[in-house]
């Protein structure tokens, strides 16, 4: 996905975070995730010396935002340029919450 289509994907994950009623750090703690990764998700990458760098999320850390967030697991993929769900063999709703949850650098 380019530029554009990942800032799109962060404002639609605000929107549903926001539909939710959850606050940031209450999403990224039902989701397993860190904050600071979360952010990157929502802000659609970030910049680093200029360069714009995509986010590049797990995909077990994308299903458990989506269960967090109520969304069905593969619309968050489709939206997110995935095809599949994740390919540990688990069905979307058996995935692992202990895994990578992305990089935690900042902007």
């Amino acid at each position: 996905m380019d530029e554009a289509a990942w800032k799109a994907f962060g404002e639609w994950i605000e929107q549903r975070r926001e539909h939710s009623g959850l606050t940031v750090g209450e999403l990224a703690e039902r989701a397993g995730v860190s904050r600071v990764w979360l952010q990157v998700l929502r802000k659609g990458g970030r910049r680093i010396e200029g360069e714009w760098r995509p986010p590049n999320p797990k995909s077990d850390a994308l299903a458990r935002v989506a269960r967090a967030l109520d969304v069905p697991v593969e619309e968050m993929f489709a939206r997110a340029g995935r095809d599949a769900a994740p390919s540990t063999g688990a069905t979307s709703q058996e995935t692992s919450a202990h895994d990578d949850d992305g990089p935690e650098a900042v902007e």
